[in-house]
């Protein structure tokens, strides 16, 4: 700053001081008693008084101007839209000032706990009564009812007046914000522990639609980038206290619709009608949908919009101001989703495969056999009903109506037995009863090539060895050793089998008695090149008593499951008249 500059700064102090009338006061009684001590009478000389007053002025002109700024930092506590404010260590206010005056009087404020409660002014006080209190500030996060905000409270106690120094800081929206964030955490853990659950449901965008929802947006509209690079998507919003979805709307990729906003910016997009001086000039300058408007129902006063990959979203009318922490919030919720979005595809697209080479292998154990591809379908949805039936969990139902189909995936093994348009000889037979152990052999090399134990491929080994099983212990193959120790599968000898017992009773697995019911079903329900089909209650009446064995049903499936069979033998009909061979 130049000389002059500094003048011109400086006679303004100097003028305020030279019309103060404190000034001419004190100058007054300094020139009287000068002149009266001198002898001389009070009028006597007039540089007595003049002196002080061109003294009092520049000296004080000089120390304003010098602490000018500290002036208005001073000022400062009573500028605060926070308060700021003394207390004693009681938690009486001592002293406030400007804005923080006037809310403790509007609001009968008097003491700390009027603010914050009681517990809270405990915990401050307590704290500065202790003879260890830091000399720097102490720091709480507290919050006031009266004001319903949440404020970080500092405070710094003066032993030597014993009066507390508290000044305050609105935190209420970072605070809604670590709230928010925390909820986007558990939405993230909800995704990546429930990916199968979710894949299955094919519902991740109306999870994601909902977390908004209840952040507050009246209608939220998510689109999805397909083949032709267009937008798929729908708008959801709460109708009647639930999730409301519209119809796929198509947005094409060249649209000035306000759900791509964000990836021709690169950036999270927001606007609101107060920047507008109409609806309508809000409305022409963000052209959204008609479809969209229609469904949502109501005048769009504020968007936020931003995209992850393939996915854009964008969320209509929060109920308060969209602020900066809406920003962060729906960028990182949406990169959440995106990321779950890639795990969710992955496994279906994982779960879709799986399911080629199951029914791939399936098919081809079926290849020389007379029955059909629907057969192994038949047989699928046969197992899954029954373990439901029973009272078997999801994954187990689901999973056995998908490797049912494997129970004879051995047969691979033995395709010249397989293609024999006769009876078979004793010794056939016995190559034949060692398609179990084939099936078994073939599931662990699939399962030897994983990095982790496949909870399917697990079950569809025990169905593939055990399906032959009886309850009574008159099934094959023989596993079990006279010291009732399972035997290992190494040999390809059926003479070495035959040297063991059978499963027996609660022995044989549970997937395997169901799926062997259900095969039985099948099998005497379709025509055999040595057989005609049965009817289901021929079908029934066989799995019931077996003539050629003397066998019951409780014999070789065992009670439960046969008698969940007869209650239910009505939904076996259904499912086989359902899925007929074409």
């Amino acid at each position: 700053m130049s000389v002059v500059d500094k003048i011109s700064e400086y006679l303004p102090f100097l003028g305020k001081e030279f019309i103060r009338p404190v000034n001419y006061a004190t100058a007054f009684a300094i020139g009287a008693i000068i002149n009266i001590g001198m002898g001389y009478g009070i009028s006597h000389h007039l540089l007595p008084y003049i002196v002080p007053v061109i003294i009092q002025a520049f000296s004080k002109a000089s120390i304003n101007f010098k602490h000018r700024d500290m002036d208005m930092l001073l000022g400062l506590p009573a500028e605060r839209m926070d308060p700021a404010f003394v207390m004693d260590k009681n938690g009486h206010i001592a002293t406030s000032l400007g804005q923080t005056y006037d809310f403790f009087k509007s609001n009968n404020i008097s003491a700390f706990h009027h603010l914050f409660g009681e517990q809270d002014t405990k915990e401050v006080l307590e704290l500065c009564g202790r003879h260890d209190q830091k000399s720097s500030a102490n720091i709480f996060e507290l919050y006031s009812q009266l004001a319903n905000k949440w404020y970080q409270v500092k405070i710094k106690f003066d032993r030597k007046t014993g009066y507390i120094l508290v000044w305050l800081e609105n935190i209420t929206q970072q605070k809604d914000f670590e709230h928010r964030l925390s909820i986007t955490r558990m939405f993230s853990s909800e995704l990546i522990t429930s990916i199968k659950e979710i894949s299955k449901a094919n519902d991740i965008y109306d999870k994601l639609a909902n977390l908004f929802l209840q952040e507050g947006y009246e209608g939220v509209f998510i689109a999805r980038e397909n083949e032709s690079g267009d937008f798929t998507g729908h708008v959801l919003k709460i109708k009647n206290g639930g999730l409301s979805k519209s119809d796929p709307i198509e947005i094409e990729h060249n649209s000035m619709a306000p759900v791509l906003a964000s990836r021709k910016s690169k950036r999270v997009v927001s606007e609101t009608r107060d920047k507008f001086e109409t609806q309508k000039a809000f409305d022409k300058a963000h052209p959204f949908h008609a479809k969209v408007r229609e469904f949502l129902g109501f005048e769009i006063k504020n968007f936020i919009n931003y995209h992850e990959g393939e996915v854009s979203i964008i969320a209509f009318n929060k109920a308060n101001e969209i602020g900066r922490y809406d920003l962060t919030v729906m960028e990182t919720t949406v990169n959440t989703a995106r990321s779950a979005t890639y795990l969710i595809d992955m496994s279906i697209s994982n779960e879709e495969r799986f399911l080629q080479i199951i029914t791939g292998l399936a098919a081809a154990s079926e290849y020389s056999d007379e029955l059909t591809g629907k057969h192994i379908l038949r047989v699928n949805e046969y197992a899954s009903l029954l373990a439901r039936s029973l009272g078997c969990d999801d994954e187990f139902s689901e999973t056995i109506g998908q490797v049912a189909a494997l129970h004879d995936i051995g047969k691979v093994a033995i395709p010249e037995i397989i293609k024999l348009k006769r009876k078979l000889t004793d010794s056939e037979i016995k190559k034949m009863q060692m398609h179990p152990v084939y099936g078994a052999k073939i599931v662990e090399q699939m399962t030897s090539q994983a990095t982790h134990t496949d909870f399917r491929l697990m079950m569809a080994r025990n169905i593939s060895l055990n399906h032959h099983q009886q309850w009574n212990g008159k099934g094959y193959p023989g596993l079990v050793n006279n010291r009732g120790g399972m035997v290992g599968l190494d040999s390809e000898n059926p003479e070495y089998y035959s040297k063991f017992r059978p499963l027996k009773e609660g022995e044989i697995p549970m997937e395997a008695l169901i799926v062997s019911l259900a095969d039985k079903y099948d099998a005497l329900r379709s025509a055999r090149q040595y057989k005609p089909a049965f009817s289901h209650e021929k079908t029934t009446d066989i799995l019931t008593k077996d003539d050629r064995t003397g066998a019951s049903g409780e014999d070789v499936f065992g009670p439960e499951i046969f008698a969940l069979y007869i209650d239910i033998q009505g939904k076996f009909e259904e499912i086989f008249t359902g899925m007929q061979d074409s």
